[in-house]
Order: structure tokens, then sequence, then C-alpha cells
């Protein structure tokens, strides 16, 4: 419970509002600083659908009526077809996004997953090798050398 009950009461519609979509915009752009340093294609797939969910709820949250037309409250009429602008921006930024998460995934499920499958299989002929080498040696001393006598 609150010591001041009243405190969310006493901000206008469109101050809550600004402050909704600067608390979202502070997350979103630690999840872009994230994408941003991420190299590895399986992590990348995984933070390209993170911030694609993020983002369409949030551009939801903005196009919707209380969202960024509230934000601007009338008090800035002029502004609007900026805002459409944005709006038009947000199905470009998703639909590139889209096309990103999929490149990741064909990406990690071909050449990364064959890469993974190579050095897989060279692992395991390393294992084998390593395996024959000590058997080979192990006979040379024990059995050649009368070291099993």
């Amino acid at each position: 419970m609150t010591m001041f009950p009243l405190e969310g009461a006493l901000e206008s519609p469109a101050a809550a509002a600004r402050r909704e979509i600067a608390e979202e915009h502070r997350t979103l752009r630690t999840l872009v600083e994230r994408l941003e340093a991420t190299a590895d294609p399986e992590a990348l797939h995984r933070r390209l659908d993170e911030l694609r969910g993020l983002l369409a709820l949030h551009f939801a949250r903005e196009e919707a009526p209380d969202g960024l037309h509230r934000a601007i409250d009338g008090s800035a009429p002029h502004r609007t077809v900026s805002v459409q602008g944005l709006f038009e921006e947000h199905r470009e930024y998703l639909a590139e996004l889209a096309r990103l998460a999929e490149e990741a995934r064909a990406l990690v499920a071909g050449p990364v997953a064959a890469l993974r499958e190579g050095v897989a299989e060279l692992c395991r002929k390393l294992h084998e090798h390593e395996a024959a080498e000590t058997e080979l040696l192990s006979g040379a001393l024990y059995d050649d050398l009368g070291g099993g006598d």
C-alpha cells in the first residue's frame, strides 16, 4: 500500500501516458543494447524474438487511444501527422524484425547446425584416435616390452 494513495490520481492522463511510454522505452533501450552486444547466433535469434514481442506490445499500446494520442493530449494537434508517421514506422520495424529473426533461425538451423555437427564429428574422431593411440602404446609397453609379465 502506498503512503500517498492520491499520488497517481493527481497525474493527468497525458502525463500518465508519457510516463508509461518512457518506462517502456527504457526497457526497450536495455534490450536493444543487449542485442547490439550479442554475437552468438542462437542468443541473437532469442533476443530478436524477445525484442519483436516487446515491441509489438509497446507499439500496440502507443497506437491505442490512450497511448501517444493521449500523451500529446490535444495540446499539440499539429503533431498528429508525425504520430501517424511513427505508427507506419512501427509496422516497418516489426516486419524487419520478423525478417531478421527468420534469417537468424535459418542460420542456426542451417550453417550453424552443420558446423556444430562437423565439430562434433571431428571431436568423436579425435577421441577414437586418442583411444587407438593409447591402446597401441599400452600394447607396446606391456606386451612387446614385457611389462605385462
